[in-house]
């Protein structure tokens, strides 16, 4: 995705990175990028540039999680935009959060005038919170893929703090320990009881 380097282009190609991290979320996959400004040149078959090499290198030396992390001089020109948050992480990135369209729903979807409000989509919600609960148990033999989903469970609980439910908890991250370092011992006694 590009667009022009003005206020209303890095609105735009916020919008479309937000929703296509929501898409993609809501299908239960995971994404990571990057958001520069730079000279690029793209058609329907070529894609090379400065900013190109600055985005693949965001995506894969910084992102490290399912983020997409918007590089230092871009931030100023896309905060703002009550369609797509934009939220700086505990190690100083700034990058778009997954939660913005995937679990909101504005008031005024089609009028981008203030004052624009967002509800909570539960259903959304809850269907990502299971996702989540379910990664972090399939992923569990594998740290490397229990850590982004642990990142991911953070900016859940992040997110579902702003809008206190009675009838969705926060993913309890100790739980998740727990249950597997259990499950590893549960495992390990009964191969002991089989030998």
């Amino acid at each position: 995705m590009s667009n022009e380097f003005t206020k209303h282009g890095a609105n735009l190609l916020s919008q479309h990175v937000c929703l296509t991290i929501a898409n993609l979320l809501t299908r239960g996959f995971l994404c990571r990028g990057g958001i520069v400004v730079g000279e690029i040149i793209h058609d329907d078959h070529v894609l090379f540039g400065p900013a190109v090499l600055r985005a693949y290198e965001l995506e894969q030396r910084v992102a490290i999680y399912p983020r997409v992390i918007i590089d230092d001089n871009v931030v100023p020109i896309m905060s703002n935009n009550p369609f797509c948050r934009i939220t700086q992480d505990r190690d100083g990135y700034w990058f778009v959060d997954p939660f913005t369209i995937s679990c909101r729903t504005a008031t005024k979807p089609h009028d981008p005038t203030p004052p624009v409000t967002f509800v909570p989509n539960m259903t959304a919600i809850q269907n990502i919170r299971d996702f989540i609960l379910t990664q972090l148990t399939l992923q569990s033999a594998f740290p490397d893929r229990v850590a982004k989903y642990r990142w991911l469970a953070g900016r859940f609980n992040e997110m579902i703090g702003e809008w206190p439910a009675e009838d969705l908890a926060p993913i309890s991250l100790t739980d998740r320990l727990t249950m597997r370092s259990t499950a590893t011992r549960k495992s390990g006694a009964r191969r002991q009881r089989e030998r």
